[in-house]
Protein backbone atom coordinates (compact mmCIF):
# COMPACT_ATOMS: atom_id res chain seq x y z
CA UNK A 1 0.00 0.00 0.00
CA UNK A 2 1.23 3.62 -0.59
CA UNK A 3 3.14 4.81 2.14
CA UNK A 4 6.49 6.97 3.33
CA UNK A 5 7.82 3.83 5.02
CA UNK A 6 8.07 0.57 5.11
CA UNK A 7 6.79 -2.17 7.37
CA UNK A 8 6.83 -5.68 7.31
CA UNK A 9 3.72 -7.29 7.92
CA UNK A 10 4.18 -10.91 7.50
CA UNK A 11 7.65 -12.84 8.38
CA UNK A 12 6.47 -16.25 5.73
CA UNK A 13 5.26 -19.17 7.40
CA UNK A 14 1.79 -17.86 7.85
CA UNK A 15 -1.39 -19.68 6.87
CA UNK A 16 -3.15 -18.79 3.75
CA UNK A 17 -6.16 -17.05 6.20
CA UNK A 18 -3.62 -14.76 7.80
CA UNK A 19 -2.32 -13.60 4.68
CA UNK A 20 -5.37 -13.29 2.75
CA UNK A 21 -6.85 -11.27 5.85
CA UNK A 22 -3.58 -9.18 6.13
CA UNK A 23 -3.99 -8.18 2.46
CA UNK A 24 -7.42 -7.19 3.12
CA UNK A 25 -6.74 -4.67 5.77
CA UNK A 26 -3.75 -2.97 3.67
CA UNK A 27 -4.73 0.71 3.00
CA UNK A 28 -3.03 3.80 1.62
CA UNK A 29 -1.51 5.46 4.20
CA UNK A 30 0.56 8.37 2.48
CA UNK A 31 0.72 9.64 -0.73
CA UNK A 32 4.13 8.85 -1.69
CA UNK A 33 5.52 5.36 -2.28
CA UNK A 34 8.80 3.65 -0.82
CA UNK A 35 8.93 1.21 -3.35
CA UNK A 36 12.83 0.77 -3.77
CA UNK A 37 12.97 0.94 0.36
CA UNK A 38 10.37 -2.28 0.56
CA UNK A 39 12.61 -4.11 -2.38
CA UNK A 40 15.54 -3.70 0.12
CA UNK A 41 14.10 -4.66 2.87
CA UNK A 42 12.54 -7.81 0.76
CA UNK A 43 16.46 -8.76 -0.15
CA UNK A 44 17.46 -8.51 3.78
CA UNK A 45 14.52 -10.89 4.27
CA UNK A 46 15.45 -13.24 1.63
CA UNK A 47 18.98 -13.23 2.35
CA UNK A 48 18.60 -14.10 6.19
CA UNK A 49 16.30 -17.04 4.39
CA UNK A 50 19.17 -18.05 2.24
CA UNK A 51 21.15 -18.87 5.25
CA UNK A 52 18.53 -21.61 5.98
CA UNK A 53 18.68 -23.11 2.65
CA UNK A 54 15.19 -21.49 1.36
CA UNK A 55 13.78 -19.94 -1.85
CA UNK A 56 12.39 -16.69 -1.93
CA UNK A 57 10.22 -14.96 -4.44
CA UNK A 58 8.71 -11.39 -4.45
CA UNK A 59 5.80 -10.33 -5.79
CA UNK A 60 4.98 -6.48 -5.61
CA UNK A 61 2.60 -4.32 -7.43
CA UNK A 62 3.12 -1.07 -8.27
CA UNK A 63 2.96 1.80 -11.16
CA UNK A 64 6.38 1.31 -11.31
CA UNK A 65 7.45 4.75 -9.28
CA UNK A 66 9.47 5.13 -6.51
CA UNK A 67 8.62 8.78 -4.49
CA UNK A 68 10.84 8.57 -1.78
CA UNK A 69 13.99 10.81 -2.56
CA UNK A 70 15.57 10.22 1.07
CA UNK A 71 15.25 6.60 0.74
CA UNK A 72 17.06 3.81 -1.35
CA UNK A 73 18.00 3.94 -4.79
CA UNK A 74 17.63 2.11 -8.18
CA UNK A 75 21.65 2.38 -8.24
CA UNK A 76 21.89 0.94 -4.69
CA UNK A 77 19.58 -1.72 -5.35
CA UNK A 78 21.16 -2.91 -8.44
CA UNK A 79 24.37 -2.74 -6.94
CA UNK A 80 22.89 -5.82 -4.24
CA UNK A 81 21.34 -8.05 -7.24
CA UNK A 82 24.38 -10.59 -7.12
CA UNK A 83 23.52 -13.87 -4.35
CA UNK A 84 20.71 -11.26 -3.61
CA UNK A 85 18.48 -14.70 -2.83
CA UNK A 86 15.46 -13.87 -4.16
CA UNK A 87 13.53 -13.80 -8.08
CA UNK A 88 11.40 -10.51 -7.62
CA UNK A 89 8.39 -10.37 -10.06
CA UNK A 90 6.91 -7.20 -10.79
CA UNK A 91 2.86 -6.56 -11.56
CA UNK A 92 3.24 -3.07 -13.18
CA UNK A 93 0.33 -1.04 -14.42
CA UNK A 94 0.03 -0.88 -17.79
CA UNK A 95 -0.29 3.17 -18.47
CA UNK A 96 2.27 3.83 -15.73
CA UNK A 97 5.99 5.68 -16.60
CA UNK A 98 7.45 3.68 -19.45
CA UNK A 99 10.96 4.65 -18.35
CA UNK A 100 10.11 3.86 -14.66
CA UNK A 101 8.65 0.42 -15.37
CA UNK A 102 11.63 -0.21 -17.85
CA UNK A 103 14.06 0.26 -14.71
CA UNK A 104 11.90 -1.81 -12.39
CA UNK A 105 11.94 -4.15 -15.59
CA UNK A 106 15.87 -4.27 -15.59
CA UNK A 107 15.57 -5.10 -11.99
CA UNK A 108 13.48 -7.43 -11.69
CA UNK A 109 14.92 -10.06 -14.61
CA UNK A 110 18.57 -9.18 -13.30
CA UNK A 111 16.96 -10.69 -10.04
CA UNK A 112 15.96 -13.94 -11.61
CA UNK A 113 12.00 -12.62 -11.95
CA UNK A 114 9.76 -10.66 -14.97
CA UNK A 115 8.01 -7.12 -15.38
CA UNK A 116 4.40 -7.91 -16.59
CA UNK A 117 2.13 -5.53 -17.24
CA UNK A 118 -1.89 -5.38 -16.28
CA UNK A 119 -5.39 -3.40 -16.29
CA UNK A 120 -8.12 -4.16 -14.32
CA UNK A 121 -9.13 -6.79 -16.94
CA UNK A 122 -5.38 -9.09 -16.85
CA UNK A 123 -4.67 -8.34 -13.31
CA UNK A 124 -5.59 -11.94 -12.43
CA UNK A 125 -4.50 -13.31 -15.28
CA UNK A 126 -0.94 -11.52 -14.96
CA UNK A 127 -1.08 -13.13 -11.09
CA UNK A 128 -1.77 -16.84 -12.23
CA UNK A 129 1.18 -16.57 -14.78
CA UNK A 130 3.60 -15.65 -11.93
CA UNK A 131 2.70 -18.63 -9.66
CA UNK A 132 2.44 -20.64 -12.85
CA UNK A 133 6.26 -19.50 -13.91
CA UNK A 134 7.38 -19.72 -9.64
CA UNK A 135 5.84 -23.33 -9.73
CA UNK A 136 7.58 -24.52 -13.10
CA UNK A 137 11.04 -23.11 -11.76
CA UNK A 138 14.25 -24.96 -11.00
CA UNK A 139 16.09 -24.58 -7.67
CA UNK A 140 19.71 -25.23 -8.33
CA UNK A 141 22.30 -26.82 -5.62
CA UNK A 142 25.87 -26.31 -6.31
CA UNK A 143 28.17 -28.85 -4.84
CA UNK A 144 31.86 -27.95 -4.69
CA UNK A 145 34.97 -29.87 -4.13
CA UNK A 146 35.41 -28.14 -0.50
CA UNK A 147 33.26 -26.28 1.85
CA UNK A 148 35.72 -23.70 2.04
CA UNK A 149 33.84 -19.99 1.27
CA UNK A 150 36.64 -18.04 -0.04
CA UNK A 151 34.55 -14.89 -0.03
CA UNK A 152 35.43 -14.10 -3.52
CA UNK A 153 33.02 -13.90 -6.63
CA UNK A 154 33.55 -16.81 -9.80
CA UNK A 155 32.14 -17.05 -12.89
CA UNK A 156 29.21 -19.65 -13.08
CA UNK A 157 27.68 -20.52 -16.64
CA UNK A 158 25.23 -23.26 -16.88
CA UNK A 159 23.85 -24.95 -20.00
CA UNK A 160 20.40 -26.64 -20.49
CA UNK A 161 20.09 -27.81 -23.83
CA UNK A 162 20.63 -24.99 -26.16
CA UNK A 163 20.41 -22.67 -23.79
CA UNK A 164 23.37 -20.86 -21.74
CA UNK A 165 23.32 -19.12 -18.96
CA UNK A 166 26.06 -16.57 -17.42
CA UNK A 167 26.26 -15.48 -13.97
CA UNK A 168 28.45 -14.47 -11.32
CA UNK A 169 28.02 -15.92 -7.81
CA UNK A 170 29.84 -14.97 -4.16
CA UNK A 171 31.12 -17.47 -2.85
CA UNK A 172 30.21 -16.93 0.95
CA UNK A 173 27.31 -19.34 2.21
CA UNK A 174 28.85 -22.69 3.02
CA UNK A 175 27.46 -25.88 4.87
CA UNK A 176 29.45 -27.81 7.21
CA UNK A 177 31.07 -30.98 5.91
CA UNK A 178 29.91 -33.33 8.31
CA UNK A 179 31.90 -36.32 6.23
CA UNK A 180 35.50 -36.75 7.90
CA UNK A 181 37.85 -37.05 4.83
CA UNK A 182 39.74 -40.17 4.25
CA UNK A 183 43.73 -40.94 3.59
CA UNK A 184 44.25 -41.97 0.37
CA UNK A 185 47.70 -42.28 -0.18
CA UNK A 186 50.46 -42.45 1.92
CA UNK A 187 54.26 -42.34 0.70
CA UNK A 188 57.58 -42.05 2.80
CA UNK A 189 59.64 -39.18 0.47
CA UNK A 190 63.37 -40.39 1.02
CA UNK A 191 64.77 -37.29 -0.15
CA UNK A 192 63.37 -35.34 2.60
CA UNK A 193 62.37 -37.41 5.31
CA UNK A 194 59.20 -36.77 5.02
CA UNK A 195 55.66 -39.13 4.71
CA UNK A 196 53.57 -37.32 2.16
CA UNK A 197 49.54 -37.98 3.26
CA UNK A 198 46.99 -37.23 0.54
CA UNK A 199 43.44 -36.99 1.32
CA UNK A 200 40.09 -37.77 0.05
CA UNK A 201 39.80 -34.18 -0.23
CA UNK A 202 40.68 -30.82 0.31
CA UNK A 203 41.62 -29.78 4.15
CA UNK A 204 43.27 -26.88 6.26
CA UNK A 205 45.32 -27.24 8.57
CA UNK A 206 46.70 -30.71 8.12
CA UNK A 207 50.42 -30.40 9.66
CA UNK A 208 48.13 -29.49 13.07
Amino acid sequence: AFGDEVTTLLRGGEDRATVEETLRKLTPRDQTTAMYDAIKQALELAQARAMDGMRSVGVIVTDGADENEDGVTLAELQARVENAGLSLYALCLQNSNQIKRDQLGQLARALGGDLLLFNADTAGIQLDTVLDRVAKAYLLRLRADSNLADGKTHGLSIKLGGTAVNTRVLTALWEPDRTAPSVSETRYLAKDNAVRVVFSERVTDAEN
